[in-house]
């Protein structure tokens, strides 16, 4: 993309430039409800517009033609005046035309404004023939069917919805000087001129398709770069805010840092704008804490070009100044996010919160101005107030939280969530180098089930193939225990064998008991047990629907091959499928109340979370 001379251009000026439409270019298709709602916001913007400068429109994008262009596009030129080749918004330009033309011919007497100058590759240029037949009070084309040609037929129509609405839709007391002066003075386009080289037709195809990185954030460096910002001592700072631009952008694509920002990891075209979309709702929030929040609305508007407009106010005045001012504001912005991302304490309690949904501008909020440990406690008050809800209580040496997999699942995940993270800063942090950080980039990359560490009749298997799969999984990882049950319980080993031969269904249930007794599984604990936060855990879903519901020993065979392949398991989870909760030594192979493995694991989650959840007394 070329340089942007101006990149908010008003309707007179726009009026004043001759444009081409090229034989790719769809038809103009504007309808009634898109050519009022443009006049509805025109008008509402010149009754309540208060301080505001202008009414922005989106982005006209084109092209200057050459001279070897205008020759071989076969445009009439005898004064050599300058082209531009429409590659998108030719909707709106074709709209602002008919309504210049329209306050021409209707409010104007002999000194017409200037409209702009149209010429169509396949068709003919008739805007400036349609008018209002007095008799019929219908717009007509002179010389022309308006079901000639069908592009004709909607300019037609789009004149017709405007003389309505000037004439019946609205109060007819409006001064209409009053709304031509705003429409012309005030209203303005982004104006968006790609180089010469460009090819035109590659773009508009991109444009149409959604891909073209016709972005806040490049519109808004056009603001910082246009060489009319700074005089010719001070273009060696336009080069630095190029660099430093850069370097911010470099910076952000680093998916770790990306991630750790992002709740979902959205993504960008160019990633500093989101720093700018950060100004941007700060500034919004505070309009909002004021009641101005509808005002700043229709100051900036609320589509995808909001944040340009929010900044284009800003360079409204040409100053090195202004270029200064924002430019250090969007380097505070960024030192602040870096600094996040390199404190130990800052990146694990803020990654979480945005994990969570709170917003990087409330974080911001609770940054802004702050002494280091101010902010670090309100971090931890946002942290609390997001588990506020997990009560525990203690009796003895036994820990009972009141969380159950079917009615708290989601501040389950939130819990758990927490307890990895917590358990890293503490344990990380005795030693004197930080050696492991939470990856949010994989966390948020992937699919996380909460996980029961014991599933014996958590989820039944139906199918017959699976079935038999899990008796084979079961045999042999009996077997790596020291257990052969042809040997160790022959009946159960013919009732396997009667089962695989016919794959009798009513056997599996009474198969599934016995092998999962004999690997020393709690078999015949209740649901509620099992579905209480003592049994449940984080895990990657693909691990977890792939090992299903299996013994113990098998998930703890898969997790610990995962972890030598490289996949990332959560290191409480881990720790969990390695017994490290399990201080005694009783059993590496199964999870049993019995062993007391579930009062451990609440008692870890305690310890481990004690500054952020609340302990009720015991009645």
């Amino acid at each position: 993309m070329a340089d942007i001379n101006d990149i908010l251009v008003v309707v007179n000026k726009l009026a004043k430039k001759n444009y081409y439409i090229p034989s790719y270019q769809r038809g103009y298709r504007w309808e009634k409800q898109q050519v009022t709602e443009l006049l509805d916001d025109i008008l509402d913007f010149s009754e309540n517009r208060e301080d505001q400068d202008y009414y922005c429109l989106q982005p006209v994008v084109v092209r200057k033609l050459s001279f070897d262009n205008i020759e071989t596009y076969n445009i009439g030129n005898e004064n050599g005046e300058e082209w531009y080749e429409v590659i998108d918004g030719q909707q709106r330009l074709t709209t602002l035309t008919l309504i210049l033309h329209y306050f021409n011919e209707q409010f104007i007497g002999k000194n017409k404004i200037s409209e702009p100058n149209i010429q169509y590759e396949t068709r003919e240029t008739c805007l400036d023939k349609i008018y209002i037949d007095e008799e019929t009070n219908l717009a007509c084309c002179e010389g022309k069917d308006k079901l000639s040609n069908i592009d004709l037929y909607h300019a037609v129509n789009a004149y017709q919805y405007i003389h309505d609405w000037f004439t019946e839709e609205r109060d007819p007391e409006l001064d209409n000087n009053k709304i031509m002066s705003v429409f012309r003075t005030m209203v303005k386009v982004i104006w968006y001129e790609v180089n010469d080289s460009s090819d035109a037709i590659e773009l508009f195809t991109r444009i149409n398709m959604g891909k073209i990185p016709l972005t806040n954030a490049e519109l808004i460096k056009a603001l910082f770069l246009r060489r009319r910002n700074f005089d010719s001592n001070k273009e060696l700072r336009q080069i630095e805010i190029a660099k430093e631009w850069d370097n911010i952008e470099y910076a952000l694509q680093n998916d770790d840092f990306w991630y750790f920002l992002n709740k979902e990891g959205e993504n960008k075209p160019a990633r500093i704008e989101y720093i700018f979309d950060m100004m941007f709702k700060q500034e919004q929030n505070r309009a909002k804490d004021k009641g101005n929040l509808d005002k700043f609305n229709k100051q900036y508007g609320t589509d995808e070009y909001k944040t340009f407009r929010f900044f284009a106010k800003k360079f409204n005045k040409v100053s090195i100044n202004i270029v200064k001012e924002c430019w250090e504001e969007v380097q505070n912005y960024f030192s602040a996010l870096k600094e996040w991302f390199d404190d130990p304490v800052y990146y694990h309690y803020i990654g979480y919160l945005i994990t969570c949904g709170v917003t990087i501008v409330d974080i911001y909020s609770m940054y802004d101005n702050s002494p280091k440990d101010q902010f670090l406690q309100r971090i931890i008050d946002a942290i609390r107030s997001i588990v506020r809800d997990v009560h525990y209580t203690v009796d003895g040496d036994d820990v009972s939280f009141d969380l159950s997999y079917v009615k708290d699942k989601e501040l389950i995940r939130k819990l758990l969530l927490l307890f990895n993270i917590q358990y890293m800063i503490i344990h990380n942090s005795k030693s004197e180098h930080w050696y492991i950080r939470f990856p949010f980039d994989l966390y948020k990359k992937q699919k996380w089930d909460i996980e029961h560490i014991n599933s014996f009749t958590t989820y039944e298997i139906t199918k017959g193939e699976e079935q038999v799969k899990w008796i084979d999984t079961a045999l042999e990882d009996l077997r790596s225990l020291g257990i052969n049950i042809e040997e160790k319980d022959n009946s159960l080993y013919e009732e396997i064998e009667r089962f695989k031969s016919n794959t009798v269904n009513s056997l599996f249930p009474s198969i599934k008991y016995r092998l999962a007794k004999h690997a020393g599984e709690d078999v015949d604990e209740d649901e509620d047990v099992k579905n209480n936060i003592g049994n449940l855990t984080l895990l990657n879903a693909e691990i977890n629907r792939g090992y299903g519901n299996s013994l113990f020993v098998t998930k703890r065979k898969v997790i610990i091959n995962k972890d030598k392949e490289g996949c990332f398991i959560p290191i409480c989870t881990k720790n969990i499928f390695l017994k490290y909760y399990d201080t005694e030594g009783l059993s590496k192979t199964i999870w049993t109340k019995a062993n007391r493995d579930h009062s451990k694991y609440l008692l870890e989650i305690k310890e481990t979370l004690k500054d952020f959840i609340t302990k009720i007394e015991k009645q």
